[in-house]
This record gives C-alpha cells, structure tokens and sequence, in this order.
C-alpha cells in the first residue's frame, strides 16, 4: 500500500507540474504573438502616415502644368493607329451617337486648386478621362469656354466646361 500511495504521490505531483508547465508555455506563446501582432500594427501605422505625408506633399503647379503642355506639344507624336487615344473634337461629333457614352465635366478653381465634377461627382483621377487635353494655367475660370473631349480607350465623350465654385 506503501508504495501505491508513493506511486499515485509522484504521479499526481507529476500532472500538477505538466500542467504548470503547460501553462506557462501558452503564456509565453500567447505573449509573443501579442507583441507581434502589435509590431505589425506599429509597423502599418507607420506605413500609412508615410503615405499620407507623401500625398500631402504633392501640390498642384500651374508653371509644372504648362511646362508640362509645352513639351507636350512639341514632341506630339501622331498615334500608330487612327481613333486611338485622347483628343478634342468638334460640338458636331459630340453631338452624333457613335456609341460613345456621353459625360459632362465641370473644372473650377478652389484655392487655386483644380477640382473635377465628372457628372457632378468629384473625382481625383481626371487624367485617365480626359488626358493631356487640359492645360491648368490658373486663369480658365475667366474664359468659361465649352470644350468636346472624346476617349476612344474608355468610348465616352466629354463636354467639358469652366465653372464657378
């Protein structure tokens, strides 16, 4: 009997230290999945404000914009294929259905900012629309002139006009 009360004593003080062990193992682990996932989120959070910074450090240029449509201009190549690309046209075409879809842009100046309404929503991607046919000088908004925009890569013409915030 001695030696099964010995036998169950040292099994029973065995569990309990397995079991103590076994905790502080899962402790351990769970702790350094905790400050992982924390490093990630640091490191994310640092990503992000530098991306921010970077967009915020972006401003707009009227000289960068005619430098931009000098240069342009000068080294025009005509395209490989015809009806291909961005171009202006005439009132005429915008007016036939050539299977186009049709949208109205509105530019006007805040701060001395450009800002776009394609169809009365605010879009930041205007380049992809309507392409190097804008020049940003500054002084559109006194002119107030009308202008036919067509984009054969996205079939959509754009009438294009100077408005007032």
């Amino acid at each position: 009997m001695r030696n099964a009360l010995g036998f169950a004593l040292a099994f029973g003080s065995g569990l309990c230290i397995g079991i103590a062990v076994t905790i502080e193992g899962a402790k351990a682990r769970a702790q350094a999945e905790v400050l992982e996932a924390a490093e990630l989120a640091n490191k994310a959070a640092a990503k992000a404000a530098e991306l921010r910074e970077e967009r915020e450090a972006k401003v707009f240029s009227p000289e960068a914009a005619v430098e931009h449509a000098v240069i342009t201009q000068r080294y025009q190549v005509e395209p490989v294929e015809p009806n291909t690309g961005i171009h202006h046209i005439q009132e005429a075409d915008y007016e036939d259905d050539e299977g186009f879809d049709k949208c109205i842009v509105e530019i006007f100046f805040t701060d001395d900012l450009p800002v776009f309404l394609i169809n009365g929503v605010e879009v930041t991607d205007w380049y992809p629309h309507l392409g190097p046919t804008i020049v940003l000088t500054g002084d559109e908004t006194m002119d107030n002139e009308t202008f036919y925009v067509r984009n054969h890569i996205l079939k959509t013409d754009y009438e294009v006009t100077w408005g007032r915030p």
